[in-house]
């Protein structure tokens, strides 16, 4: 009898201790999207998970580079607010998230050679004059894979493909080295075709040689207008 009345008390314990999975303390959650996320499992592994992907990602960028992440994820976190009036919702912000920073957390792993793979995940889009070089000045993404989805892209021989519905994107290896960029806007008339001399930048990116453009204070978030992709505040 007294074996099973312990087992009982064991029970109980547990099933009342808090969660801590959570990025938070769940017995602390006082705001409306805090209390959310601490009343859905897959929520609130999602937030911890956010965090930890978060941590990497500061661990594996530049100075620099974290730094403009972190500052759009200040923006993030009055979208994410907003954005999460059902756990369905804030399920698919945070996911969109997780995998951002997941790239981001594997920077230092990645091999300097230029591939389409490494294109999709580092090609500079603020160093080119095409149509992505122009829409960088009004958006705050820099990457391909920050305006198209895993589910977007495709790698055809020494070409990555890149097709969102409205856009459609090419970035071809060529024999001399230079990257052949081409660039379509489904909705319109619009398309650009151009080689770019690249390189590995001291950031870890790639880079062509012809320009920068800076990310303007006031940019907006293209994952934020059109539900490409997510981040995350500290």
């Amino acid at each position: 009898m007294y074996k099973i009345f312990s087992l009982l008390i064991v029970v109980v314990f547990y099933s009342i201790s808090p969660v801590y999975s959570a990025g938070f303390d769940c017995t602390k959650a006082a705001s409306k999207i805090e209390k959310m996320i601490c009343s859905d499992p897959q929520l609130d592994k999602l937030d911890s998970d956010l965090l930890s992907s978060y941590k990497l990602a500061k661990d594996n960028l530049s100075k620099q580079q974290f730094e403009e992440i972190k500052n759009e994820q200040r923006k993030w976190i009055k979208f994410r607010n907003q954005e999460c009036t059902t756990i369905e919702l804030c399920i698919n912000a945070y996911q969109h998230r997780v995998d951002i920073l997941g790239i981001y957390g594997q920077w230092k792993n990645f091999d300097n050679k230029i591939t389409p793979l490494s294109l999709y995940h580092r090609f500079n889009l603020r160093t080119i004059f095409s149509s992505y070089g122009q829409r960088v000045k009004y958006y705050c993404e820099t990457y391909p894979f920050e305006y198209f989805s895993s589910e977007q892209m495709k790698v055809e021989d020494n070409t990555l493909i890149l097709d969102n519905g409205d856009d459609y994107l090419t970035l071809t290896i060529q024999d001399d080295g230079q990257i052949g960029i081409s660039n379509q806007i489904s909705q319109g008339t619009y398309n650009t075709s151009e080689n770019y001399v690249v390189n590995i930048g001291q950031e870890q990116d790639i880079r062509a040689s012809e320009t920068y453009i800076d990310k303007s204070p006031d940019c907006e978030s293209y994952s934020q207008l059109y539900g490409k992709n997510q981040s995350f505040e500290e």
